[in-house]
């Protein structure tokens, strides 16, 4: 659970120093895929 909340906490941030760099016409989407388990790769 720990570390899904940080693999969370981290996307969060990401996006927003994605966002924060660039303007709002310039982004249509972003999409972060994360596992949902440590050991969810495939």
């Amino acid at each position: 659970m720990l570390k899904l909340l940080k693999s969370s906490v981290s996307a969060v941030i990401l996006a927003g120093v994605l966002m924060s760099g660039a303007l709002a016409g310039e982004i249509k989407s972003i999409a972060i895929l994360t596992p949902e388990e440590g050991t969810d790769y495939g």
